[in-house]
């Protein structure tokens, strides 16, 4: 259950940052077949938190908005007039997953007709029971600062609800990395990308195993303990119920399981009772008055336990051996602090540059020759992916950065307990690591060394080695039977009374120049954590390494409405190249081509090439006009990235009417860019279009045809 909680709570990620506690209730709850609350304030994601959790772990889905004049049928189903037959309409909640959103919302008429469904796993309409399908959940919300128009949930509803949980802001870096993640305009774009990593089979799997989870006596004496407590407290006026101690052992249970153990321990059960008992206690007036919460009922609950348990066995035993019990207690409290706050050394081990994509190793070390007892955590920044970012003992992680540029990796989090558990001391390893995210550099080396090797050719090409004339001139000599005629100087032959021929030095050496579209275009997401300008730079970062290994003069245009950034071609430019792309975005605004080109037409023939999105013949148009001025003087290669959406579209086999109609707009898409392709192949420009892992190679491929063929 482990693996699957991590998992989970990575796909969710994806499009819900900060909020993996709720992931772990939420799965906990699907592991016992228990319902949850989910309270917090608008915008925190609780809606979409509850659709991705669904999606990934792979159940149906049915969001069920609350309103004051819906009716109990909206929600369970009716019988209609069918073929002159009365026939069974089921209602939203005949799924795996039924959001109940704002379920405060609606008269506790219609409330009530999640009673029998939540409680039973049945829905009776004209008198017949109708079973729901498993696993069943009821995923809940409500608004805690708005009461005009509502209606609190009755007692009776509350208890059958496993866990409430309030849901509240982000951090700080939780709310910047959630900004970072791809949406079209304020919708998030990355929900389709969270992929399914259960089936509905191996959750009803998951609840044997929490059921076959070892449960001691004492643990079982401590669950009831705690339970009864809440009754008696003088804050209280109502505690929580039998049915609230059957929750809470169920939720310890799957706590444990989460954490990777076959047993349940008291940490398990301190864990999950605020959730489990928050909604099942209810306040004296006087009590709320003084801003008394129900989470301080069940801390005050557990902490009353305890001084019970400790009279208890005052009173049982004689007064002397109390105070050495107590003295033992004691000075083992100590000396256990003591050994948990040892000076503890933290070393981390991560190269300070990556490439994006490329999985990095990390590893965190301490000297402690216990290493059982020593819990280590690293901090996940933006845009890094951490797995795993736990370890006990040591931290042995795969890091993966997916934005170019500056990341900052927090400080690594070690915690030392004694050997008797009962001390416990929080260490920060060293500081703050800055590390600098290149674009994918070693599949761009890779290339580079197959060249290097001759392993990198493209096939069916013959190299012939260079052509024509060449460029430079480099003296005159006597005319040679197989000269060609256009080397005769007829000048110098006229005066020296004999034929003589011109000799040229042909240029090995040429200039790549690479323009690339930093607009709007280029903003359009590949998959979770790549754009098409992240592709574009990653093909950029190949032909410009290619180049320097080729002896050719290598430079770099970035542009959209102006010049961002310029970098003339030079001599190992590579390195160079690399530094003036490696932090840039893409903006929102439609690009100047006609800028671009210009920039770039003037100086001797070079091969030009042109990094952005053919959308369709409008976005295109101005392209195409353009594309003239360059090549005009230089060989021109315009590359864009192939849409895997389209060419998904495509290979799949139609098995809905939905398909059909997407491989049909799919092919109207593609028609569109073939017709912008054809338009710039007449204007004298080489298109390549490639997926977004073989952009590089296909425009290195290209360049190494142009050159062989001496059309530089």
């Amino acid at each position: 259950m482990k693996e699957l909680r991590d998992r989970v709570v990575r796909e969710v990620r994806k499009v819900v940052v900060g909020q993996d506690h709720v992931v772990d209730v939420l799965l906990a709850g699907t592991a016992v077949g228990g319902h949850v609350l989910l309270e917090g304030v608008p915008g925190v994601a609780k809606t979409l938190l509850a659709q991705a959790f669904a999606r990934a772990i792979g159940v149906d889905f049915r969001r069920v908005q609350f309103t004051p004049d819906m009716l109990p049928s909206d929600l369970t189903g009716t019988m209609i007039l069918r073929g002159g037959e009365l026939v069974f309409r089921p209602g939203p909640v005949f799924t795996n997953l039924v959001l109940a959103d704002e379920i405060n919302r609606t008269p506790p008429k219609t409330q009530a007709a999640l009673l029998e469904a939540m409680q039973e796993r049945q829905v009776s309409v004209d008198g017949i029971a109708r079973t729901l399908p498993e696993p069943f959940i009821v995923v809940a919300t409500q608004n805690p600062i708005e009461y005009e128009g509502t209606y609190p949930l009755p007692e009776a509803q509350l208890d059958r609800f496993l866990a409430k949980l309030d849901v509240t802001y982000p951090a700080a870096a939780d709310e910047a990395a959630m900004l970072r993640l791809t949406h079209h305009g304020v919708a998030p774009a990355t929900l389709a990308d969270v992929q399914t990593i259960a089936t509905p089979a191996e959750l009803l799997t998951m609840r044997d195993l929490v059921d076959a989870t070892t449960v001691a006596d004492p643990i079982v004496g401590y669950v009831v303990a705690l339970v009864r407590r809440t009754r008696e407290l003088p804050s209280v006026s109502l505690g929580a119920s039998p049915r609230a101690a059957v929750h809470l052992l169920a939720g310890a249970k799957a706590a444990a399981r989460l954490a990777g153990r076959e047993f349940v321990i008291p940490d398990d059960v301190v864990a999950v009772a605020p959730a489990v008992l928050r909604h099942r206690i209810t306040l004296r007036p006087e009590a709320e008055l003084e801003r008394y919460r129900a989470d301080d009922a069940v801390a005050a609950a557990r902490a009353a336990y305890a001084l019970l348990a400790i009279a208890f066995v005052a009173l049982a035993v004689p007064a002397t051996v109390s105070i050495a019990l107590v003295a033992v207690v004691v000075i083992a409290t100590i000396v256990d602090l003591a050994i948990a706050h040892e000076r503890l050394r933290v070393r981390r081990t991560i190269p300070r540059t990556l490439a994006r994509g490329v999985a990095t190793r990390l590893l965190v070390e301490t000297d402690s020759p216990t290493s059982r007892r020593i819990e280590i955590r690293q901090a996940q920044p933006a845009d890094v992916e951490i797995e795993p970012s736990m370890g006990r003992g040591t931290l042995d992680a795969r890091v993966v950065a997916h934005r170019r540029g500056e990341a900052v990796l927090p400080p690594v989090t070690a915690r030392g307990r004694g050997p008797l558990g009962l001390g416990r001391c929080t260490f920060a390893g060293e500081g703050a690591a800055t590390l600098l995210v290149y674009p994918d550099v070693v599949a761009a080396q890779r290339v580079v060394v197959a060249l290097r090797r001759g392993q990198f050719r493209d096939p069916g090409l013959r190299v012939r080695g260079p052509l024509g004339l060449g460029t430079d001139f480099e003296s005159i000599r006597d005319y040679l039977p197989d000269d060609d005629v256009r080397q005769i100087n007829w000048t110098a032959s006229e005066r020296v009374g004999r034929p003589m021929s011109n000799v040229y030095r042909i240029e090995q050496d040429r200039d790549v120049v690479c323009l690339l579209d930093g607009g709007r275009l280029m903003s359009a997401s590949l998959d979770a954590r790549t754009t098409r300008l992240d592709a574009a730079v990653d093909a950029v970062t190949m032909v410009a390494l290619v180049a320097d290994e080729l002896g050719d003069r290598c430079g770099v245009t970035v542009f959209d409405t102006e010049l961002r950034s310029r970098l003339r071609p030079r001599r190992n430019g590579g390195r160079a190249v690399v530094g003036a792309i490696l932090t840039a975005e893409p903006t929102s605004v439609d690009s100047d081509y006609d800028l671009a080109f210009r920039s770039a037409s003037g100086g001797k023939r070079s091969l030009i090439l042109v990094f952005t999105d053919l959308v369709d013949e409008s976005a295109a148009r101005s392209l195409v006009a353009s594309v003239p001025v360059l090549t005009r003087r230089h060989a021109v290669i315009v590359a864009s990235v192939r849409d895997p959406d389209l060419d998904s579209a495509l290979r799949r086999a139609p098995t809905s009417p939905l398909d059909v109609y997407a491989s049909a707009v799919a092919i109207d898409v593609l028609d569109a860019r073939q017709r912008v392709v054809t338009r710039l192949e007449h204007a004298g420009a080489r298109v390549v279009e490639a997926p977004a892992a073989a952009l590089g190679e296909a425009c290195v491929r290209a360049y190494l045809r142009l050159k062989a063929r001496a059309r530089l």
